[in-house]
């Protein structure tokens, strides 16, 4: 329905700032609506939502880069805020708009953003998501990938894309500059979060200087289940989901028995966050 990255494009615009009154906070959540977002964060419904053809609404507010704000994510006991914010983003299908958002986006950076200190970003990256997990955050897999942890999650990570970086184990400050994507995936309560960065690729020595630009997708557990499926079948993704569901299970299976030969350890205390009641 709509990319993620047309979503970061339109969190980073600028075109908006100039006419805005700064704001120091935002408030924001998974399945709050757009007219609920606007009055509680003194927007205007009008200027401030994108109301695109393809039947999606997204509702932002947008920081100048030299004067950042703060995100309040809203999700009961789970609720947290994100520092040094450069923009915020709701998505709402314009056809079921009672639903609230779908997706949320924050776009951010840490220890004030700019040039800093890639040791530094890695410490406060990793403080960042202890506080998730105190507030009952967890980590989980795609329905495919073999349940790993600390060292050994890691490093299958550096030759998977896709797969979700450990929570438990923190890496080296080599590590932490390799050339491969590190993306942190958590749960709560029906909430799907993603965590990842970019970064200057030019700005790459351990002694100096950095910049990092982090990105954050919240989604719904009914988006979640959609985005396995394209089409007319995201409609009915509750219906496809058990079969595709026991596919990738048994794709784990065979990815976790082949590790198991090598000598790796698998999770087994791991469990799945449940897309449906009886997944």
């Amino acid at each position: 329905m709509f990319s993620l990255l047309a979503a970061l494009e339109r969190v980073t615009s600028l075109s908006r700032r100039s006419a805005r009154e700064h704001r120091d906070e935002t408030v924001v959540a998974v399945g709050m609506g757009g007219e609920e977002f606007c009055e509680r964060n003194g927007l205007d419904p009008k200027r401030d939502v994108d109301r695109q053809p393809a039947g999606v609404n997204f509702y932002s507010y947008d920081w100048a880069t030299a004067d950042r704000g703060t995100v309040t994510i809203e999700h009961g006991t789970h609720g947290f805020s994100v520092p040094d914010a450069l923009g915020v983003m709701g998505a709402e299908d314009a056809d079921r708009v009672e639903t609230g958002f779908l997706r949320v986006w924050v776009s951010f950076g840490f220890l004030g953003g700019g040039e800093v200190s890639h040791a530094g970003v890695r410490d406060a990256t990793y403080e960042f998501l202890a506080d998730l997990q105190e507030r009952g955050w967890s980590r989980w897999h795609s329905h495919g990938s073999p349940r790993l942890r600390g060292r050994e999650a890691f490093e299958y990570m550096t030759d998977d894309l896709v797969y979700s970086a450990p929570l438990d184990y923190e890496p080296t400050l080599e590590e932490w500059l390799g050339e491969y994507t590190i993306r942190w995936s958590l749960h709560a309560d029906g909430v799907f979060l993603t965590l990842q960065f970019r970064r200057n690729s030019q700005k790459m020595e351990p002694d100096e200087p950095g910049e990092y630009y982090f990105k954050m997708n919240l989604e719904s557990r009914d988006q979640r289940g959609r985005s396995y499926f394209e089409g007319e079948d995201r409609d009915r993704w509750e219906a496809l989901w058990p079969a595709l569901s026991a596919e990738r299970r048994t794709r784990r299976a065979e990815r976790e028995a082949a590790l198991r030969e090598a000598g790796a350890t698998i999770d087994e205390s791991y469990t799945d966050p449940e897309l449906l009641p009886d997944d």
